[in-house]
């Protein structure tokens, strides 16, 4: 993805998830999954992702590992004392 409309639109799609989602986009059939782990100040700091063959993440299989892939990354941020407002 190159065009800087896609990438805008994308980007508010992550915003407004909480999670990234990437179908092929760096490799033919990968997918991967990407949750934001904050800091005590509530910058992001890393991430954590989950990846796999498309094969074995249908669009269910998808939104339940972004689930924990989410309850992981929020543990480890609120281990570094981020709260949520």
């Amino acid at each position: 993805m190159t065009d800087p409309e896609q990438i805008r639109e994308r980007m508010q799609q992550v915003r407004s998830r909480g999670y990234s989602v990437g179908k092929e986009d760096a490799l033919d059939y990968l997918v991967a999954i990407g949750a934001p782990v904050f800091g005590h100040d509530g910058r992001i700091l890393g991430a954590i992702s989950v990846g796999g063959l498309t094969q074995r993440y249908p669009d269910e299989r998808v939104e339940e590992v972004a689930r924990l892939a989410c309850a992981a990354a929020a543990e480890i941020s609120d281990k570094l004392g981020y709260r949520r407002e």
